[in-house]
């Protein structure tokens, strides 16, 4: 369990807990005693919201975004220097509620290889990845080098989180735990066959579950 792991972390000096909303993802950083010997800045980058999106925005001067410009900027930021940086995606990555039937195979995909060319280190499920069913969630997953997190997305069948509830990361010799929770307001249009079996917990009381 978190508590087990969290009892194991020698000379924890402070916690800090950061909560970004809808999805949420909880980022707890156990800073110990090596931080005294390397002052090195640590980054987290993250990524929320991109929806399938991969063209530029059309603008009629100098446009804007594309998963190219983003794929090298966060490349540049996750690589350089001591490499002290982590990328996480907060969810909804993949599709909009309003693409459900226009998203296709070979462009979800595509973004899945960018996150793994890019080094993800985990991506928080969103409310709109059921846009896709369970099996094609699992296919992805299995194409992901990074972590699909969230911890009130529950199985009815065993009782467990259907994806890893959380993950401990060590760089730059401190810990950072990451919790994944999903809004229990889910978008209207996902079909009830995308869900079936599953369980949406209330996500504060899962937060307080692994962070008491």
């Amino acid at each position: 369990s978190i508590k087990e792991r969290r009892g194991a972390i020698v000379g924890i000096i402070r916690w800090l807990v950061v909560i970004s909303f809808v999805p949420f993802l909880i980022f707890i950083l156990i800073a110990n005693h090596s931080m005294a010997q390397d002052n090195s800045a640590i980054t987290i980058l993250y990524t929320g919201k991109m929806q399938g999106n991969i063209d530029p925005c059309g603008c009629s001067k100098s446009p804007l975004g594309g998963i190219e410009a983003m794929a090298s900027l966060l490349r540049f930021w996750k690589t350089k220097g001591n490499n002290h940086a982590l990328l996480v995606d907060s969810g909804d990555a993949f599709v909009s509620e309003k693409l459900f039937e226009a998203f296709n195979k070979p462009r979800r995909n595509f973004l899945m290889r960018v996150m793994n060319y890019v080094e993800y280190d985990l991506l928080n499920i969103g409310d709109t990845e059921f846009g896709f069913n369970q099996t094609a969630l699992k296919e992805l997953r299995s194409q992901a080098s990074f972590i699909f997190l969230s911890a009130n997305i529950i199985d009815k069948n065993t009782g467990k989180p259907f994806f890893t509830p959380y993950v401990i990361k060590e760089i730059g010799g401190v810990k950072i735990a990451f919790v994944g929770l999903i809004t229990t307001k889910l978008a209207p249009r996902i079909p009830p066959e995308n869900i079936d079996k599953l369980v949406f917990a209330d996500p504060l009381a899962t937060a307080k579950k692994y962070v008491p």
